[in-house]
């Protein structure tokens, strides 16, 4: 600041002062402090002293606001990139393809050839916007039509008589018998609707009890030893066709629902007379697999009919029915024979809720009260075979690719999968009783066994074998205690391993053609049913 004030100084006034007598120079000493007061030096930068806003983004879904929104925070526009992809997939908003969304590009002058040559060899190619498969229409040239020669019955004039005043006489026909010149009729067609026929008189006992009610002397344990069965002590024959599939009611087993290749699903009595209480005609074509809710008061089932329905157990009603076509608008099935669920499964925890494994490769998770997929499973290449829960929150799929799935429920990502060379197709598979063990029945004729508890792998030190089930994927089943391995086999045997030392202990002469299903009572220490497409379901003991 010195250095700077002393810059102003004058030369004539410094020379001035030094010429004055006693040399002190007072003026210049005055005019500095003068300036020191009134200069001030401010360093800091310019800033603009403006209040900050700061603005938020309300979802436009949302129902409710936790904080006082201004008037253009609520009506501002809507934010983010725009969805092309809305009301395109299974699952409204989530993706358009397998790993996410795909937008529209550019096609390179390579691509556009290979569709072209592709188009112009054999008239099929695909869409750039969309990637549905286009086909080339060709139009059918109608053949001429050649006018025959009438016969020469048909030809030859009637001769016309006249009377006496030169008009015609026509000649009145006979009336014979009514109708007989009549063309037949067409029969009206018939509107076919599902409906349940109860066969065992009242529905409620003289305590108010439904028919689905367990008997009170049957208490739920599996705190028992199990034994072998010997003997068939009685045989169901109400199926006019092959049966698919049987099931025990959950936990107390004094009912057995079982599919049927006629078209229908019957209730069958355990205890007592053994009659078939109820008969569910559902579907218009064979049924293909069924399963019971956690609490058995419903009963899923899908048919060759590409229909999945969810039908009430005690009256008969159907609650929903689902058909995968209409769901799936943005993945058509293009293979033979169209798009049918293959498997159903209820979820253990909610009776709302089930999954389908469909023909097309993939699975679908389906919502009963708001009747919409709400999620889509989708890694496999081939028709889903079986699905089994392991877990409340995790299951297994298995399909014809020769590969194992697992995932969690309700994530479209699967968390592992196994899928070796020298694996085989797996046609059905359980779940042990304590939840460690996923048993697979593979197409080269064993049982395989992998670890359900940790981590999903095979276990190679333990395989079931002795039995012939290719082609038919024969559902096994295990007991309750956990020491017997049961399988049908394609010669109508009931094979028996031991679980410990995979020895066979015994081969029962069962059914005329294929066991295809076979399970253990979940009660009884010594009771196993099984069915086949012999027509019959057998109960032993």
């Amino acid at each position: 600041m010195d250095a700077l004030l002393a810059a102003y100084g004058s030369d004539d006034e410094g020379a001035g002062a030094g010429a004055g007598g006693d040399g002190q120079n007072t003026a210049p000493t005055a005019t500095m402090a003068a300036l020191k007061s009134r200069i001030l030096v401010n360093t800091a930068p310019a800033v603009r002293l403006e209040e900050k806003v700061h603005s938020r983004v309300i979802d436009p879904t949302k129902t409710e606001v936790t904080y006082n929104a201004p008037v253009e925070e609520m009506w501002s526009a809507t934010a983010g990139p725009t969805a092309p992809w809305l009301g395109k997939s299974v699952v409204p908003g989530q993706r358009n393809t397998l790993n996410g969304f795909v937008e529209d590009a550019y096609v390179d002058a390579h691509s556009f050839e290979s569709m072209h040559r592709m188009f112009v060899a054999d008239g099929v190619t695909l869409d750039p916007t969309t990637g549905a498969t286009l086909h080339r229409t060709v139009r059918k040239r109608k053949a001429p039509q050649v006018e025959m020669p009438a016969p020469a019955s048909e030809t030859k004039k009637k001769e016309v008589q006249l009377d006496a005043e030169g008009n015609p006489i026509v000649e009145e026909e006979e009336e014979g018998e009514e109708g007989a010149g009549d063309l037949p009729k067409k029969r009206a067609k018939v509107v076919w609707s599902p409906k349940a026929i109860f066969h065992a008189g009242e529905r409620v006992d003289y305590m108010g009890r439904t028919w689905i009610a367990p008997p009170t002397h049957l208490k739920p344990s599996t705190d028992h030893e199990c034994f072998l069965p010997k003997k068939v002590i009685h045989t169901w024959s109400g199926h006019s066709k092959g049966v698919t599939q049987i099931r025990f009611f959950p936990k107390f087993g004094h009912l057995l629902l079982s599919a049927s290749l006629d078209n229908t699903m019957k209730i069958w009595e355990v205890y007592g007379k053994r009659r078939c209480m109820q008969t569910y005609k559902v579907h218009e074509m064979a049924v293909r697999d069924i399963d019971f809710s956690a609490d058995g008061s419903r009963i899923i089932s899908c048919s060759y009919d590409k229909f999945a329905r969810v039908t009430d157990t005690e009256t008969g009603q159907v609650i929903c029915s689902f058909k995968p076509s209409e769901a799936n608008a943005a993945y058509p099935h293009k293979g033979p024979g169209g798009l049918y669920p293959s498997v159903v499964r209820f979820n253990p925890l909610n009776h709302n809720e089930f999954l389908a494994g469909l023909s097309d490769k993939r699975i679908l998770q389906y919502d009963v009260r708001s009747n919409t997929v709400t999620q889509e499973y989708d890694r496999h290449l081939d028709t889903i075979s079986s699905i089994t829960f392991i877990k409340p929150d995790r299951f297994v799929s298995t399909s014809d690719d020769k590969k194992i799935y697992v995932w969690d429920y309700g994530i479209g990502v699967e968390t592992s999968y196994i899928a070796e060379p020298d694996m085989h197709a797996i046609g059905a598979a359980t779940l042990s009783p304590d939840g460690k063990w996923f048993l697979a029945q593979a197409a080269d004729n064993s049982l395989d066994v992998y670890t359900a508890a940790d981590k999903f792998r095979k276990n190679n030190k333990k395989s079931f074998k002795g039995h012939n089930s290719t082609g038919y994927g024969c559902k096994p089943d295990m007991s309750p205690d956990g020491k017997y391995v049961v399988s049908g086999s394609s010669g109508g045997e009931l094979v028996f391993w031991d679980w410990k030392t995979k020895r066979i202990f015994s081969r029962l002469r069962s059914h005329k053609r294929v066991a295809i299903g076979v399970q253990w009572h979940p009660i009884e220490q010594s009771k196993v049913a099984s069915c086949s497409w012999d027509n019959t379901i057998k109960l032993w003991d």
